[in-house]
């Protein structure tokens, strides 16, 4: 009989506290990972432990003031002896339900980024995929690896103000990657891979419980996106204009400009230039001043008045030419259901990625079949490509999106994917290779 428990280990400032075994009364694990980066889950744990030290109290003592938001947690399960490390987290909220019962939960850096605001930034001519993550993810101290398949791939456009989260998202859609932190100290930037011709594993029926579903998803019949191209406009623009007390001040723009000029109180020109040194110059060749007071940053201003004025922002706008590209599918009768997906808001897909990205959305939809399973103990996570058993003697390839584990009770996982039809018949001829009539799917490496 296979053995497991919990240990959950909160790093404060000075020393570790360990939870584990009897002292973890419940703990699940949920883990997410969108195939495309149409949207960027957050993954949780949600734990509750037995509180037999009177200094880890919500009213006071040694720990109180070192339990702060975000801080940080390494979760493990132990099986048969063996530390399973589940993934790292950070604390969001913690709360007494009983006199010695404190419930936590914790989300990972996906979460952590999606509180975490971002001004926007353009780049108006390609960059890869290493460089602006890089130039993004370094600023909040994200530790990232990224696949070396994928480094090279080019986006460009505009992401406007919000979070890091939805510029990752946006950075990700456009450049053909996904996102996992399932089972990772970091998070990880992957290719898209969706069940077509390799897998990770098979799961046996044997590795399951009684319990599983599949569902049908309906049919998408139209997948339209937006493209986003951007060209400078002729005419100077106004962009702030407003009578300011002293104080220092944040302002945002709504859309990407060029040649940004600043007027007001207390102005000490300054030179503007680029973070590379490069002089900003208008079409005449002229150098454009700042105040010194003013600090330009990649979607925004901030700026420290000591005396009171009219503060005016001008520069040149950019125009998003926007053009739609479809893909309909075709056998379609009148009786079809017609259903379809529209993104108009990736604004870092142009032309030139335009195609590819269609064609994985499409992809990403025609993943119809959704099954539930249980299983026990098994090392199956989200990203991964299984082979499974469904009903009436069918079989499905799909791509894991969710697993949620359960730590306290026997290390269940109940997982959740999407996938296709095993394309041909089932056959089993040895090391996961299965040959089928219109297709031959071997074990991936």
């Amino acid at each position: 009989m296979t053995v497991t428990y919990p240990i959950i280990k909160m790093y404060l400032d000075t020393e570790i506290l360990t939870f584990s075994a009897e002292e973890v009364v419940s703990a699940v694990v949920v883990e997410e990972s969108d195939s495309i980066s149409a949207t960027l889950p957050i993954s949780t744990i949600e734990f509750s432990i037995i509180n037999t030290n009177s200094e880890f109290s919500m009213f006071g003592g040694e720990y109180f003031d070192l339990l702060y938001e975000r801080l940080p947690i390494r979760v493990l399960e132990n099986v048969d002896g063996d530390d399973v490390f589940v993934g790292k987290f950070y604390l969001e909220t913690w709360e007494n339900v009983s006199e010695q019962v404190i419930r936590f939960k914790a989300i990972d850096i996906v979460g952590v980024m999606a509180n975490t605001t971002y001004d926007g930034g353009f780049w108006d001519t390609e960059i890869t995929l290493e460089d602006i993550l890089e130039e993004i993810l370094s600023r909040i101290n994200v530790l990232y690896t990224l696949d070396d398949t994928i480094k090279d791939n080019e986006v460009e456009g505009w992401i406007p103000p919000g979070t890091y989260r939805a510029a990752l998202q946006h950075i990700c859609y456009s450049g053909m990657a996904a996102v996992l932190t399932a089972r990772s100290e970091t998070l990880d930037i992957i290719p898209i891979n969706l069940p077509v011709a390799t897998y990770d594993s098979v799961i046996a029926d044997s590795d399951k419980s009684s319990a599983q579903s599949v569902e049908l998803l309906p049919l998408v019949t139209t997948v339209e996106i937006v493209t986003h191209m951007y060209t400078q406009n002729a005419d100077i623009e106004d962009i702030f204009s407003e009578d300011l007390a002293i104080g220092n001040y944040k302002i945002v723009f709504d859309k990407p400009y060029v040649g940004v000029v600043i007027n007001g109180p207390g102005y000490t020109p300054l030179i503007l230039c680029t973070e590379g040194g490069v002089d900003i110059t208008t079409e005449n060749g002229d150098t454009i001043e700042i105040g010194g007071e003013y600090v330009l940053g990649p979607n925004s201003l901030y700026l420290t008045l000591d005396t009171a004025g009219l503060v005016e922002i001008t520069g040149y706008g950019w125009t998003d030419n926007r053009r739609a590209l479809i893909f309909t599918e075709t056998g379609l009768t009148e009786f079809t259901n017609k259903l379809s997906i529209d993104v108009a808001e990736a604004t870092m897909v142009d032309l030139d990625n335009g195609e590819d990205v269609l064609d994985v959305t499409r992809d990403a939809h025609r993943l119809r079949y959704k099954q539930n399973v249980k299983l026990l103990q098994s090392t199956v996570k989200p990203a991964d490509i299984v082979l499974t058993s469904a009903f009436s003697g069918q079989h499905i390839l799909a791509r894991v999106n969710k697993v949620s584990l359960d730590l306290t009770g026997g290390y269940i996982m109940e997982v959740e994917m999407t996938g296709i039809k095993f394309p041909g018949i089932y056959a089993d001829v040895g090391a996961y290779k299965f040959t089928g009539t219109d297709a031959t799917l071997t074990h991936g490496t």
